[in-house]
């Protein structure tokens, strides 16, 4: 009588030990059999208590056979079921460069399992939000501009996993917007502040520069906020040009009056004091009038019995 014992549960690569002690035979058993098929391959173990070292996973139909000296056999089956415990290897495939506006495809069937692949996911942080994609690929608009890394996690049956990821370069093809502020009247010596405070872009402004034309000479300030003081009276037109970290740019203009305090009088501010001389020399007389009509009325009072 054969007998291979109970079924086998193991975790790869564990050594199964094959024990036929249960076998019996009325005179004896002379020879014993392990026969199982191995990664394509035929495998014949022989001894009464062998063992066998199984790398693979996977479930194994194992056979014993038993013959006694004259010759007769008997045979038993069990099972050995092997559990997987090797990690896929994932591959997201290849860092991307992309420009703002297109389509990125993912691929993450150069992963390999030694069972197969039964899961993949996607996960990435966009638009203020984390995005999961499970399919093994995908293709993805990014309408951002931005480095961003996408993790691809791969999983087999048993559960094991492996993760990596890739990078995605979005390219910045956005220009700025300039705003130079509004239109500035300043007395003549009076500091005027500029001010690019309100220009945008979607990455952010990193330069700010602010020129013009100042008594024939080119007045360039760098920065966002600058001030300048202008000693000489006339309009001037400041223009703002901003840049991003692409390198893109966009201007803005911003005009400057400056009134004169030190020259001539004009007519009408010759004519200011006149005016004023004139009313209270009214003012004056009107008054002078008053009260000499208020006292010769008084005069005449006194006068009456």
């Amino acid at each position: 009588m054969a007998w291979a014992g109970l079924d086998i549960y193991v975790i790869q690569p564990d050594i199964v030990i094959f024990d036929s002690e249960g076998s019996s035979d009325n005179v004896g058993i002379v020879n014993w059999t392990w026969l199982f098929n191995y990664d394509g391959t035929e495998v014949r173990l022989h001894q009464e208590r062998d063992r066998f070292r199984f790398d693979l996973a996977g479930v194994f139909n194992v056979t014993l056979m038993v013959h006694d000296a004259a010759g007769n056999a008997a045979w038993d089956p069990l099972t050995v079921t092997v559990q997987d415990s090797t990690p896929p290897v994932v591959d997201p495939g290849p860092d991307q460069v992309i420009d703002q506006h297109q389509i990125a495809s993912f691929n993450g069937s150069g992963s390999t399992d030694n069972l197969g692949i039964t899961n993949w996911t996607w996960t990435f942080h966009y638009d203020d939000r984390d995005t999961i994609i499970h399919s093994m690929t995908f293709n993805f608009w990014f309408a951002e501009a931005g480095v961003y890394q996408v993790h691809l996690t791969v999983r087999d049956a048993s559960g094991n996993g492996a993760y990596d990821y890739c990078t995605v370069h979005v390219i910045d093809t956005t220009p700025p917007t300039a705003d130079a502020g509004d239109d500035r009247r300043v007395d003549q010596g009076e500091q005027v502040i500029f001010d690019g405070y309100h220009s945008e872009d979607n990455v952010g402004v990193v330069e700010w520069q602010w020129s013009f034309d100042c008594e024939g000479e080119l007045v360039t300030l760098v920065g966002e906020i600058q001030g300048f003081v202008f000693e000489h009276p006339g309009n001037y037109t400041v223009t703002l040009l901003v840049k991003d970290a692409a390198g893109f740019a966009a201007s803005d203009t911003v005009k400057v009056d400056v009134r004169s305090t030190d020259g001539p009088i004009t007519e009408s501010e010759e004519s200011t004091p006149v005016l004023l001389i004139l009313t209270v020399t009214l003012v004056v007389l009107l008054f002078v009038v008053g009260v000499t009509l208020w006292r010769t009325r008084l005069a005449l009072m006194g006068d009456r019995p």
